[in-house]
């Protein structure tokens, strides 16, 4: 599916208390495999009526929403030794451009983290719309991809492997 169906269109995914219709999810190798996901994110996504690769993508998660199903190891994680949440709060994505590829498309920009700002590209594709269970209409991406999260400033761990799965999955509620 082609993105410029959206031209001159702003998408925002759900800002509820319980986000029921996009997820993003991670996972870490280690001695105990570590799943979870961040249950408070906003991501706006608006789409230039002159030019689609100019779409502008932002992606504002809470840190402190993070759940792993497991209390103790959450604490930690939003502690100064990993997320350092109560300095750093969010994790934010803005991009700079977004391209086609031959899988769908890349957004190119910049994630800040722990405090630390970076160049970073990821994939995803653009599964077309719809309409929600709440007869809205939305847009649906998704996309996976790997980040070494000793990039940002966590520290080496034994037992914890620095590289971080994401997935993600959104259904975006199209404003006209």
């Amino acid at each position: 599916n082609d993105i410029r169906i959206l031209k001159g269109l702003e998408l925002k995914s759900e800002t509820s208390e319980e986000i029921k219709h996009s997820e993003i999810a991670f996972s870490i190798d280690g001695l105990i495999d570590t799943k979870g996901f961040f249950k408070q994110f906003e991501i706006i996504f608006k789409v230039s009526n002159e030019n689609p690769k100019e779409a502008k993508f932002k992606v504002e998660i809470d840190v402190n929403s993070i759940f792993t199903n497991e209390k103790t190891r959450d604490k930690s994680l939003i502690s100064d030794e990993y997320f350092n949440a109560e300095k750093y709060p969010k994790i934010v994505f803005r991009s700079k451009s977004i391209e086609k590829t031959s899988e769908g498309y890349s957004a190119n920009g910049f994630l800040e983290m722990i405090g630390v700002k970076k160049a970073f590209s990821f994939p995803f594709t653009f599964n077309g719309t719809t309409q929600n269970k709440e007869n809205q209409n939305v847009a649906v991406f998704k996309g996976e991809f790997d980040i070494d999260r000793t990039n940002y400033g966590m520290t080496e761990t034994t037992g914890i492997g620095n590289i971080v799965h994401v997935e993600f999955y959104t259904e975006m509620i199209i404003k006209d």
